[in-house]
Formats: structure tokens, sequence, C-alpha cells
């Protein structure tokens, strides 16, 4: 019963992420769309409410956001639940979402060809060198952001994921948004989203940079979805919590340390 029911959650979650613009932009009540499914993916209006509630159209859905939160494990939930409620819906979108890009690991590998000659060129002749972001709008994606990418640490996991970082950008959840970041005069957002790579789950995060002059990438860290399942599930004083390269699991240690978490 409980593995029906996160099928069918996790069905309406790849429904609502992938038709919400063009339900959106028609003005067409979530069940009218859904009844197109209806038949292969089994998915009753009265499922829907479930989890979701009572609604009237896709835009007052939207309002209300999914829930990813709630469908998270208990053990995970009660370690996250001081954090911000964005953080707290990032972190379950991380975990339960539908990747946003499938790689195989192999892309972007060494072949002679420099990343700041191959990433940029894949960027522009793909994208245009740009994407839009529903809530920051068009993020550069050019020679100047590999370079600072490819500045900070680089393993071949790293080199592969540069492929998704406009699914990233276009399709994930900002949980970060900082001013001044570092003293340096730029805003910072940090977008996060599920990958996978081959047969594996990773977590995907995006940097993006805000100057006067450019909005666009600066920075993005990859790791395999596993780490941020232990590191939720390990309470702070049960012994040391495994280490994290990403911004989410810095974020979530730091409240965790000023409120204690209760066993």
């Amino acid at each position: 019963m409980q593995q029906r029911e996160n099928e069918i959650y996790l069905q309406i979650l790849e429904l609502i992420e992938k038709e919400y613009d063009k339900l959106h932009s028609k003005q067409i009540e979530l069940e009218e769309e859904i009844g197109q499914y209806g038949s292969k993916k089994e998915i009753t209006k009265s499922e829907i409410k479930k989890y979701f509630g009572d609604y009237k159209d896709i835009t007052e859905l939207k309002k209300k956001g999914i829930d990813y939160y709630s469908k998270l494990p208990k053990k995970i939930r009660e370690y996250i639940k001081h954090v911000p409620k964005e953080i707290r819906q990032a972190i379950g979108f991380a975990l339960l979402g539908k990747p946003v890009k499938t790689l195989t690991g192999k892309e972007f590998q060494k072949d002679g060809v420099k990343l700041t000659e191959k990433v940029p060129k894949y960027y522009k002749e793909k994208y245009g060198g740009k994407v839009i972001n529903k809530e920051l709008g068009e993020i550069s994606l050019d020679l100047e952001g590999v370079k600072d990418d490819i500045g900070h640490k680089l393993g071949s996991i790293k080199s592969a994921a540069f492929i998704a970082v406009p699914e990233v950008i276009m399709y994930g959840k900002i949980f970060s948004r900082e001013k001044n970041w570092k003293n340096r005069g730029w805003t910072t957002f940090v977008i996060i989203a599920p990958i996978k790579i081959g047969t594996v789950r990773y977590i995907e995060e995006v940097i993006i940079k805000k100057s006067e002059i450019r909005q666009g990438l600066y920075l993005h860290k990859t790791e395999i979805k596993k780490r941020l399942e232990e590191i939720c599930q390990t309470h702070l004083n049960m012994g040391t919590l495994p280490i994290s390269k990403l911004i989410i699991a810095q974020k979530i240690s730091k409240v965790n340390k000023k409120t204690p978490i209760e066993i």
C-alpha cells in the first residue's frame, strides 16, 4: 500500500513539473489534463486531492506548492524541521524529484580539447549561450562562467555534470540568496536539482553570480544522493556526520548546531 502511494505521488510530481507551463498558459484545470493520462497512470482526482488538498485550477495549486517535505522519511523530516521552508522543500525535491537530466558520466572527459573550449561551445550551440530561470530570468552560460567553475576543484564526475547545468538552472529549486557574497559585491543564488549518472542518482547544485554587468554561471557541485540522505538521517550527537561538499548540507548543519535535535 505504501509503495502504491509513493508511486502515485511521484507520478503526480512528474506530471505537474513536466506539464505546468503548458497548463498555466492555457488555464486548463489540472484534473482535465490528468484525464488524458488517466488510463495510463491510473491517477484519480481523489488521489490528487489526497496529496495536495482541494483546488480550483493549476494556478491555485502552483501557489500552494508541491509539498516534497511531507513525503520524506520521518527521520529526515525530523532532522531538517528547523531549517527554513524553502530549504526543506529543496531537500525534498533533491531526494524525491525526477532527475532533470540523465547522463552517462562520459561527457566532457579528457580528449585533448580543453573544457574551456568544448563546454562553452556546447552551451552556445544547444542553448544559445543562455537559459531562463523562472525567478531569475536570463542566465549566461559562457566562457567566463566555465573559467570560474573550473577554477575550483574538478574531477571526472563534475566535468560530466557540466552538461546538466542548463537543466538544473531551468528546472531546479532556489534555496539560497546572498547579497554581497563574501564582501565581493556580488549577489549569489544557489539552485539544486536531482540528476542521474548512469543508474545512480546524484544531486547537483549550481551557483549563479549576479553583478552589475552579468548574471551567469559561477560554480556547480555534484554529489551522490546517498550522501545527503546519510547526513539527514545522522543526528549530531550520534557521531561524526558524513562530509558533504553541498551547500545545502552546510546550511542544515549550521541551523541544527544552533537548534539541538530532539532524539
